[in-house]
């Protein structure tokens, strides 16, 4: 009898996994058909799903601190989500199709080298720079700030956040760039991305928070005298 019923619960938990792998392969079969349809709409919808997840968990992390009793910031949520489906999913798409032009046609580098050249030109010259510039230009804007501020949010936040992005992202690229097809390597940046744009989302509320601090300093300051 015991034997019986262990055999029921294994042919039970066999069939369950078989549907669940049956779900899986419908999803990606679905996802892949858009892919190919409709790259760049797919890509912004992944995108800012993905994105704006990456900024909701920097919040929840937040609110789990004693010390902040701020609440929930839809706004900033908004802003994150406009950042990935707007500005990341469509340039990102531009630039992986850009960077295997590039690096495997225009200058022919061998397929061993491939991914390491691709790291390079990515982390390295254009990409990760500019987009940094990006988000954090874009963030300020969204927020309301004057060019000024922007710029000084750019100057002293950019450099950190390239140390912090070489830390993590050459290892994860070559990864990428190695096993992952062309049409699925944002898809990978993005599942990565979480924790990532969770980190700049940090990033973007520290700096605008002491921006904020110190113009309200300065206020009180002109006020006072």
């Amino acid at each position: 009898m015991f034997r019986f019923g262990a055999n029921h619960l294994l042919r039970r938990f066999s069939a369950q996994a078989g549907e669940a792998q049956k779900a899986n392969r419908g999803f990606l079969a679905w996802y892949n058909g858009h892919l190919a349809k409709r790259p760049v709409v797919t890509k912004m919808v992944t995108s800012t799903i993905l994105f704006g997840g990456g900024d909701l968990f920097a919040q929840t992390l937040l609110k789990q601190d004693s010390a902040s009793k701020a609440p929930f910031d839809f706004k900033r949520l908004l802003r994150a989500c406009i950042y990935g489906g707007l500005l990341l999913g469509p340039l990102s798409h531009v630039h992986y199709n850009f960077l295997d032009w590039l690096v495997l046609k225009q200058l022919r580098v061998r397929s061993s080298f491939v991914p390491v050249a691709k790291v390079f030109f990515e982390q390295f010259t254009y990409w990760s720079p500019s987009m940094i510039v990006l988000y954090f230009a874009s963030m300020g804007a969204m927020e309301g700030q004057s060019w000024h501020t922007i710029q000084e949010r750019v100057r002293t936040s950019l450099w950190p956040t390239l140390c912090a992005n070489w830390m993590l992202w050459p290892a994860v690229q070559l990864v990428n760039f190695k096993f992952v097809p062309v049409p699925h390597q944002l898809n990978f940046v993005l599942i990565v991305s979480l924790g990532w744009s969770c980190y700049l989302s940090l990033v973007a509320a520290q700096t605008s928070s002491t921006k904020l601090v110190k113009q309200e300093l300065k206020a009180h300051d002109q006020t006072a005298a």
